[in-house]
């Protein structure tokens, strides 16, 4: 498996946050909210894209987080090099304990055909606001 492209902090998240994350825990703590990372959290992630040798439309996504506390990631938008964008969801979310690594993949994106990339990854603050805090 080859991971080459590097993560790239797009504008989507804000936009995108409302489709992919709810404000509900499911860890029974009504002061926990689920947030989108901030920019200077995005940069303590290393996140890497491609594609396995036998695969060729299911898209890898490598994401090591170096915080302290879990994320979970929702989904990517991908840009195409033919100008469209998709939006893709992961199923299930992809938790990431702190200084761990994990990874997802989304389907039906073809070898050769991203331009670039942007991963929706979210973690819990109390009452939303604040650093990011480990749930459980």
């Amino acid at each position: 498996m080859m991971l080459k492209m590097p993560l790239r902090f797009a504008g989507f998240v804000l936009l995108a946050l409302p489709r992919f994350v709810g404000a509900w825990s499911f860890f029974g703590q009504d002061d926990l909210v689920e947030s989108a990372l901030k920019r200077e959290e995005y940069q303590r992630l290393n996140i890497k894209a491609g594609w396995p040798d036998d695969n060729p439309t299911k898209l890898l996504f490598e994401i090591n987080n170096r915080m302290e506390v879990p994320i979970q990631c929702v989904g990517a938008s991908i840009d195409l090099k033919d100008g469209k964008s998709l939006n893709k969801s992961f199923s299930p979310k992809v938790f990431v304990p702190g200084k761990a690594m994990r990874t997802g993949s989304v389907q039906d994106v073809v070898k050769g055909t991203m331009k670039d990339y942007a991963v929706l990854c979210t973690c819990f603050r109390k009452q939303g606001k604040g650093a990011c805090v480990n749930p459980l």
